[in-house]
């Protein structure tokens, strides 16, 4: 492999081994795979994205250090349900996550990055979802150095 190595990375599935540049795989986008769903009225479509509107909210945690410099934080980006006018309303959402973890080589947090963008819709009785999940680039912070680094 000699110098390749140094610019180049595998990715090995099924079929074999891939290489590809390693800005290549700094960040991806998968799709969502689409579904659809039938409710007993539109009020009961629109109550599912109320509903999917506060188990996100639940997952928001303001960011937390942990003693050994670890961090974690969920935020949401979204409006909330939104009505689209008679008979259709929609609730579109991206949560992220952003986990760290200190760096003692380099004396920085370095912060991974990673998304969940899904689209709700109601049209009439029937929803679809629709969405990607995905991850950039780490980012990277000057931190103390914590008393017990992993």
């Amino acid at each position: 492999m000699g110098q390749a190595a140094s610019w180049m990375r595998a990715i090995v599935g099924g079929a074999g081994v891939l290489w590809l540049p390693a800005e290549a795989i700094s960040s991806g986008v998968f799709p969502l795979l689409p579904s659809s769903e039938t409710f007993g009225s539109h009020v009961a479509c629109v109550d599912a994205l109320k509903a999917a509107y506060a188990a996100d909210l639940g997952q928001v945690a303001a960011k937390a250090v942990s003693p050994a410099g670890d961090t974690r934080e969920v935020s949401l980006d979204s409006k909330g349900v939104e009505r689209l006018g008679d008979g259709k309303a929609r609730y579109e959402a991206t949560l992220w996550y952003h986990n760290g973890g200190f760096r003692l080589d380099l004396k920085q947090t370095e912060t991974s990055h990673s998304y969940t963008h899904s689209i709700r819709i109601c049209e009439g009785v029937t929803m679809t979802v629709s969405g990607d999940q995905g991850y950039t680039l780490s980012t990277f912070e000057p931190a103390a150095v914590p008393d017990n680094p992993n």
